[in-house]
């Protein structure tokens, strides 16, 4: 008898545990984050798959992903006199921390519309892209989504990570003097822990498994931070993909993010934007950058561009919040406007 008691105990406790789970889980999915994982693309790479995504543990938001793995309504063919923008970058642009209709991307189509124009906006702003992917992906951007304007963003950390970096889905290869972006086709993942094997990425791809593997990674710091900019060693990095850029596309607008230290009030990456403004302007390429618009909102209301109330402290390395989405728009808009009237 008391060993069937036991039995039953332990059963009992096993399905408490179990229903836990199952609950923990919905709730994870439901309010917090549910990725939608990845898919392969001959063409686009390791790109999102297609479905809802919930994100909770930055900011706060639900996106759609479409069939070409980028965030927004599935991109059919321009529509007769509507002009189109396409936004290109990385995970500032892509702003999984904040709705759809808050991202820059989106705000800038929606002022434009206001001020009279027919614009459509796709945001192919990818987590963890460099601009080798948008030098590699141009003729696939002309062909698929043809752009009038097309609005690259760009960091700091572009030129201290990635771009050169033969593990990542695209770099760029040196050849003697020639500089070409390669896919790199064996590519699975970006997270250190999923990089192991297969089947260690077939098992984060369960949300819950995926949380934990990613505070394992903060906690033993397996991806190491990017090395510092330095304007000497990266001057003839930031000369090659500015002019790549400008032979890429036929409008491209290029848009700087800075890292902001509020507690310094500064700009954490002016070495790169003084670098990246110079050689956009040598070659006629409209430049914005909005750091002067961000620390003055921050000194002058207490706004800051960064970071959420269910993350840190506003700091270089947080994303863009609503807040810094809409300064960035206000300032990025009126250089659209003028590069679609050009058109």
């Amino acid at each position: 008898m008391g060993g069937g008691k036991a039995i039953r105990t332990l059963l009992a406790v096993a399905m408490g545990i179990a229903a836990a789970t199952l609950l923990w889980v919905a709730i994870l999915e439901t309010f917090v984050w549910n990725p939608t994982g990845y898919v392969d693309d001959p063409e686009l790479g390791r790109i999102y798959r297609p479905g809802i995504y919930v994100h909770g543990t930055e900011g706060f938001s639900y996106s759609r992903i479409n069939s070409l793995g980028m965030r927004g309504p599935e991109v059919g063919p321009r529509r007769p006199g509507t002009a189109r923008v396409l936004f290109l970058g990385d995970s500032f642009t892509e702003a999984l921390q904040v709705f759809p209709s808050r991202t820059f991307a989106e705000r800038t189509g929606a002022a434009l519309r206001e001020g009279g124009m027919d614009v459509e906006v796709v945001n192919a702003g990818r987590s963890g892209a460099s601009p080798a992917s948008h030098i590699y992906l141009a003729e696939w951007y002309r062909r698929r989504i043809d752009p009038d304007v097309v609005v690259v963003q760009l960091s700091c950390e572009d030129f201290t990570s990635d771009l050169t970096d033969p593990k990542s889905n695209f770099y760029l290869k040196r050849d003697r003097s020639n500089v070409s972006a390669v896919m790199n086709t064996e590519f699975h993942s970006a997270h250190p822990v999923a990089q192991k094997s297969r089947i260690v990425r077939e098992v984060i791809s369960f949300p819950l498994v995926r949380l934990a593997a990613n505070n394992i990674n903060r906690q033993l710091n397996l991806e190491p931070p990017p090395r510092e900019f330095d304007a000497d060693v990266d001057r003839d990095l930031v000369e090659v993909t500015v002019h790549a850029l400008s032979q890429a596309y036929d409008h491209p607008v290029i848009l700087y993010v800075p890292g902001v230290e509020y507690d310094r009030a500064c700009c954490a990456s002016e070495p790169a934007e003084a670098l990246l403004r110079d050689a956009a302007r040598r070659r006629g390429i409209p430049f914005v950058d909005v750091g002067d618009e961000m620390l003055a909102a921050f000194a002058e209301r207490r706004v800051a561009s960064h970071g959420f109330a269910n993350t840190q402290l506003p700091a270089s390395g947080s994303h863009l919040n609503a807040a810094g989405h809409g300064i960035v728009a206000t300032k990025l808009t009126p250089v659209v406007r003028e590069e679609l009237s050009r058109r």
